[in-house]
This record gives C-alpha cells, sequence and structure tokens, in this order.
C-alpha cells in the first residue's frame, strides 16, 4: 500500500528538523484563530479573495489549540531560543466566556443550543492556558478558567442535570431496551443519592443517554473539582451493565453494537473514577496520567533540543524511550531515533 505522497518529504527521522515542526505548528495555529479568539479547522483560498479560515465556529477547535499549546510550547520568554509565536491567550479565554448559554452550558455562541461535549472543550481549553508544565493534575488552581466562566453555578447545575435515571425492565434483553427516563413531580424530589440502579448521562436536554456523555460530563466536573456531583456508582453501574455490550467494548446507546469511539471514552469515565485494572485518567487531556509525565518529558527534551547552542542536536535516550510503555517494545522509529 502507498502513502499516496507524490513527493519527497523531509526524513521525519531528522532530529534538527523537530524544533522547526515545533515553530511550523505554533505558527500554523496561530494562522487559524479569528479575531474574536476563537478558532477554525483550517485555511481556505476563494478565487480572488484570498484566504480565509474555515471551519465554523466549534469549541472543540479552541480546545484542541490550547491542548497543542501546553504540549508543544513550553513556558519560555520572548528572546530565548526556544521561544516560538504564542496564540491570543486573552482573546481565546474572552470568545469562550462569551459563548457560556443562558442556561449554564456552552455551545458555538451564547445564542446557540448548549452541548456538554462544547462544555468540556470550553473548561479544559480555558485550563490548559495556564496549567503548569509540569506534575499537575487536570483539575489546578487556575485563574483563567475561574474568570473564563461567568456563570459557574450555572454550569455546574447544567452540568449535574445531564444526569437521569434509567428505567429498566430486567426481564427484557438490552436490544429490547426502550430509552425512557424518570420525570419527577416537581424539581424539588430531584436526587443524586447513590441509592439509584442505573444512571444515565446525556448531552443536551430531554436526549437519551450516551456513553460518551459520561465521559464528556464527569470529565468536566473532574477538571473543575466537583467530581461529587457525579453520581458515581450508578453511573458505573449504567456504564458496565448496560452500554458494555456481550461480545465486549461499549456502544452508544444500551444494546447497540459496540465502536471504538463509545469504548475508548466508556473507558477513559472509568479511568477517571479509578475504576480497578485501569489507569487512572486525565480528564483535561484525556489520556493515563502516566501518559501526561510523558508528554512533560518530550516537552523537555524538545525544548533542549531547541537551543542555540547545540547542546541537544539529537533526542537523549531518555526522551527516546519516553513512549515504550504504550506499546511494550521499541518500535523501528523510535530506534532509529537512539542511534
Amino acid at each position: 500500500m502507498t502513502s499516496g505522497i507524490s513527493r519527497p518529504i523531509a526524513d521525519p527521522l531528522s532530529i534538527p528538523a523537530w524544533p522547526a515542526l515545533r515553530r511550523l505548528l505554533m505558527r500554523s495555529r496561530g494562522r487559524l484563530q479569528r479575531e474574536d479568539g476563537s478558532f477554525g479547522e483550517a485555511l481556505r483560498r476563494l478565487p480572488n479573495q484570498g484566504w480565509y479560515i474555515a471551519g465554523g465556529y466549534d469549541m472543540r477547535y479552541c480546545y484542541i489549540a490550547a491542548a497543542i499549546r501546553w504540549i508543544m510550547r513550553g513556558d519560555v520568554e520572548q528572546g530565548d531560543s526556544r521561544w516560538v509565536e504564542d496564540i491570543d491567550v486573552e482573546g481565546l479565554a474572552s470568545y469562550i466566556q462569551r459563548s457560556q448559554t443562558y442556561d449554564g452550558g456552552f455551545a458555538g455562541s451564547s445564542s446557540e443550543e448548549p452541548h456538554a461535549g462544547y462544555a468540556y472543550c470550553a473548561v479544559n481549553a480555558l485550563s490548559l492556558l495556564d496549567r503548569p508544565l509540569e506534575g499537575s493534575d487536570a483539575f489546578h488552581d487556575s485563574k483563567i478558567l475561574r474568570s473564563g466562566i461567568r456563570d459557574v453555578p450555572g454550569l455546574m447545575h447544567w452540568l449535574a442535570s445531564r444526569q437521569f435515571v434509567y428505567l429498566t425492565n430486567d426481564s427484557e434483553s438490552d436490544e429490547d431496551d426502550a430509552v425512557n427516563f424518570v420525570l419527577p413531580e416537581s424539581l424539588a424530589v430531584l436526587s443524586l443519592e447513590d441509592n439509584q440502579r442505573h444512571v444515565g448521562v446525556n448531552g443536551r436536554c430531554n436526549k437519551a443517554a450516551d456513553t460518551c456523555y459520561s465521559w464528556w460530563v464527569g470529565a468536566s466536573l473532574a477538571s473543575l473539582g466537583r467530581e461529587e456531583l457525579i453520581s458515581r456508582e450508578p453511573s458505573r453501574r449504567f456504564l458496565l451493565e448496560k452500554m458494555q455490550h456481550r461480545i465486549g467494548g461499549f456502544g452508544k446507546n444500551p444494546g447497540s453494537p459496540p465502536d471504538l469511539y463509545h469504548a475508548c471514552f466508556g473507558l477513559a469515565i472509568l479511568g477517571v473514577f479509578a475504576e480497578e485494572g485501569l489507569s487512572k485518567v486525565d480528564s483535561g487531556l484525556a489520556v493515563p496520567i502516566e501518559t501526561v509525565r510523558k508528554i512533560e518529558r518530550a516537552r523537555r527534551e524538545l525544548l533542549r533540543a531547541s537551543m542555540d547552542d547545540g547542546a541537544a542536536r539529537k533526542l537523549s535516550k531518555e526522551a527516546g524511550e519516553m513512549g515504550l510503555g504504550l506499546r511494550g517494545g521499541k518500535p523501528d522509529w523510535l530506534t532509529a531515533i537512539n542511534r
């Protein structure tokens, strides 16, 4: 099988190329930021009209930009040989702040319908903008996060309200289960006590439960330091007893066939819950905490490789081995780096 590339490309194992790629990557992120602080998906060119930022107003792009910045840029001052241009941090935080909706959720703008996935991206984009580079957790004392959310109680309420008691008849098969939920007689009787057998999570008001929203909602609350608002044990039972398929993996809804997307986020939120047998998962970066530490080590080596004095013209053996635990062996490309 060929890659479809018709022209030669630079050797990806060429160590001096890594600092250049870092600079280009950060520069390209900046080019995708609009004047209002939001990020688009790609640069497109219209005939006779020049370039424009395409991709709509999607909070996911803001989160991706913030994550790339935290992973790649480092905290270096202008004038340092390792410095690369930055995105407009204040502009991004301001755009996210303006995107909170009347009921506390987040959307592409304050006038659109809020969505749990957008809430996750908003919360963690803000958190990543001033997350410490070394040894930190997703929940930290983030001044940008505190100032970037206009209505914190409203957001907490909106996220917690995405949970509902899932009604099921144990005599029926999963495939025959109808998605249904408790409608309380009044708001006064709503409760998140752990005495309910199954609690599902949706992404918008009056929608069905979905495996991935257990992640988007649960991880958002974890990054805000409010994990107690998750009805943990009933949510765990719902994932393992209703969403996990008999052949393995997790489906979108109870009884639906499993897929990689929902398997990933089903396991990820269980990792946030500290499920026995799973690695603890970082709610801000959606990877195991040990992987976060490897990212930190890789950043240190990348910054070392960017120094003018040539002290690190090649990545050290320590950095070359930072990803070995992911596959249990040394891949060929990583072996070549250490030669």
